[in-house]
């Protein structure tokens, strides 16, 4: 009867262990923040590297917006790679990589002519 009752409670214990190794910046939101001056709605995306991309959101024109990038992305080794897509345009513009670790703030400025748009990315301070 006892090694029956201490197996459940020995997995129960292993089980709270494993949750609690988390790294704490395993459970921090990173942030992405666009702000634009251009004269359409720009769609925004995400991917890791030139890889498949997931779409963000919708920048409206002249507008500031901000998306929650999606903890499996900010693993990324390459980078990360974000796409400008003006609607009513033709083509894609695509920013350089973005080095980003978890809890991290990027922005991002959408310009005019989205081929210039530049993005600053700012760690939170760690305590």
């Amino acid at each position: 009867m006892k090694t029956r009752m201490i197996a459940p409670i020995a997995a129960l214990a292993l089980a709270g262990c494993a949750g609690s190794m988390q790294s704490p910046a395993a459970l921090e939101t990173t942030m992405v923040l666009f702000r634009s001056v251009h004269g359409s709605d720009v769609t925004v995306a995400v991917g890791c590297g030139d890889l498949e991309q997931e779409i963000l959101g919708v920048v409206e024109s002249r507008g500031t917006r901000e998306f929650e990038i999606p903890p499996e992305m900010v693993r990324c080794v390459w980078g990360l790679r974000f796409w400008l897509i003006p609607q009513g345009h033709r083509r894609a513009y695509l920013i350089d990589p973005v080095a980003v670790r978890a809890g991290d703030r990027v922005d991002i400025w959408i310009e005019k002519y989205p081929g210039l748009s530049v993005w600053r990315s700012a760690a939170p301070p760690r305590l």
